[in-house]
């Protein structure tokens, strides 16, 4: 559907952040390359990943509180029109007709328990990094806050926080609302795919660092740093508990039955056998993670699994247990000619095939 190199969505939208915080920071003093530059990221970003799309929406809203408040002009969204123009033949002729056929999708319901995930898992699980950058939300809004109520919030200095918070939010929220109440089936709930947004979360754990700092340094700010030690401490009090909650309640992140799978295929009497072979139909590295339910991450003695259906593959085997899970990417040629497909297996997605003998 789209080109999806996650190394590549990582780069590209973190070009995009820098050079939409530099744009702000310039605001009045861009020039032609500002706007080619961002033009050239931003449809790098969504024709690398479609979640791209979001974040370009997130940054846009931002700009039209902007525009609104004669911040900026028209000129501005320059680079959001190039992208979606030179993005429409993919978008029109490829991914909408796709979403349109697809009844059912792999990636599960997400439920609340899928957000404190989500979060750990930009986090890389880190707590320490999680609370900084629950710690960064809080101070950034708190900070914000009392600037209104003070009057002195200005657009060209804090604006920029408001618009990471609220784009970092909308790309999980708006993903989330979707998989979760409007279109269940076809989730597209799935962590990697906020990758793009892992450089605004450091950000904002950043910023959560360099506002604690200043909070604990200056002699000035006595009662806010009793405000920050008192979030700080509420923040761990609250955050362990739920995340050990949603360790133990959240929801696997798929519906694909890879457990179940392994489980009955590791119950059959003749699984060893050398004239036996386990062969997984998706191409790519999900034999790696279906090899870790076979063994129970090393805990019990594996099986051959292989992810070919060729002559050189079933020199010598008699029996295939072929297990269809999340596709069906292999050739079959070979194995219709020399193999009978003796059962479909009803509790599992597995074809039992065993080989003509002449």
């Amino acid at each position: 559907m789209t080109f999806r190199s996650y190394g590549f969505f990582f780069m590209f939208s973190s070009l995009v952040v820098f050079l939409y915080v530099d744009r702000y920071m310039r605001i009045g003093k861009e020039t032609k390359w500002t706007w080619v530059w961002m033009s050239i990221a931003f449809t790098l970003l969504v024709y690398t990943h479609y979640f791209g799309i979001l974040m370009l929406a997130g940054f846009c809203l931002a700009d039209i509180v902007l525009l609104m408040k004669k911040k900026i002009s028209w000129r501005y969204f320059i680079p959001y029109f190039i992208a979606i123009l030179l993005f429409s033949p993919w978008l029109f002729y490829g991914l909408i007709p796709v979403f349109i056929k697809i009844k059912t999708f792999w990636p599960a319901t997400p439920n609340w328990g899928s957000l404190l995930e989500t979060i750990k898992y930009l986090g890389n699980g880190n707590v320490i990094t999680c609370l900084f950058y629950l710690s960064g939300i809080f101070i950034v809004a708190y900070t914000g806050i009392i600037l209104i109520i003070k009057r002195k919030f200005s657009f060209e200095k804090h604006y920029i926080y408001v618009t990471l918070i609220f784009t970092f939010a909308f790309v999980i929220l708006v993903t989330y609302l979707y998989s979760a109440f409007i279109n269940p089936k076809v989730s597209i709930y799935v962590d990697r795919y906020f990758l793009g947004i892992i450089c605004v979360y450091y950000l904002l754990v950043a910023c959560g660092l360099d506002r604690m700092c200043y909070l604990f340094s200056n002699a000035k700010e006595k009662s806010k740093r009793q405000i920050a030690v008192a979030a700080i401490i509420g923040l761990i009090m609250i955050y362990i508990p739920t995340m050990a909650y949603s360790d133990l309640y959240h929801k696997y992140s798929i519906k694909e039955p890879w457990e179940q799978t392994a489980e009955w295929l590791m119950a059959q009497e003749d699984i060893q056998n050398k004239n036996v072979l386990v062969v997984l139909g998706t191409l790519g590295s999900a034999i790696g993670g279906f090899k870790y339910y076979i063994t129970h991450n090393g805990e019990r003695k594996g099986i051959d699994v292989a992810n070919s259906l060729d002559a050189k593959t079933l020199h010598g085997i008699d029996k295939i247990y072929y297990c269809v899970i999340h596709n069906d990417d292999l050739d079959k040629s070979y194995v219709e000619a020399e193999f009978n497909l003796e059962t479909n297996v009803n509790e599992v997605p597995i074809r039992i095939y065993k080989r003509i003998i002449d």
